[in-house]
C-alpha cells in the first residue's frame, strides 16, 4: 500500500484504485471544462489524466512542462483513455515556490531523454 510519502509510477496505477498516491512528473497538456481542470501528468512509465477544481490550482500558475508532484486518489474512469483517473488532493510545484527537491531537481534534468 503506498503513502503519501511514497512515490508511485504511473504504469502501477491499476493497482492502486481507491487509495491516495503521490506521483511525480511534468505536465503535458492542460484543458479547462466548465468548473473542472484536466492536467495530463507524464512521468517515465507513462501518463495519467488529474482532475481538480481550477481554483485550487489557480495560485501554481501552472504551465506545460511545469515538474511537479500531484497526491490524490486514484479512481476508474472508462473515459479515460488509460481507464482511471487521479482526484487531486494536494498540488506541489517545487519550481514555482523556488525549492526544488532532489527527485523534481531529477525530472527537469533528464525530461528531454524520458520524452523519447
Amino acid at each position: 500500500m503506498a503513502t503519501v510519502n511514497q512515490r508511485v509510477f504511473i504504469e502501477s496505477l491499476p493497482t492502486f484504485v481507491l487509495q491516495e498516491v503521490a506521483l511525480r512528473g511534468w505536465v503535458c497538456r492542460m484543458r479547462v471544462l466548465g468548473k473542472t481542470i484536466f492536467i495530463v501528468l507524464k512521468d517515465c512509465s507513462g501518463e495519467v489524466q488529474c482532475v481538480a477544481a481550477p481554483e485550487s490550482i489557480k495560485e501554481h500558475h501552472l504551465k506545460l512542462e511545469d515538474a511537479v508532484e500531484i497526491v490524490g486518489r486514484v479512481r476508474r474512469e472508462a473515459r479515460a483513455k488509460a481507464g482511471y483517473e487521479l482526484d487531486i488532493f494536494k498540488f506541489a510545484s517545487s519550481i514555482a515556490q523556488g525549492s526544488v527537491s532532489p527527485s523534481i531537481r531529477f525530472l527537469i534534468s533528464t525530461r528531454w531523454v524520458q520524452r523519447r
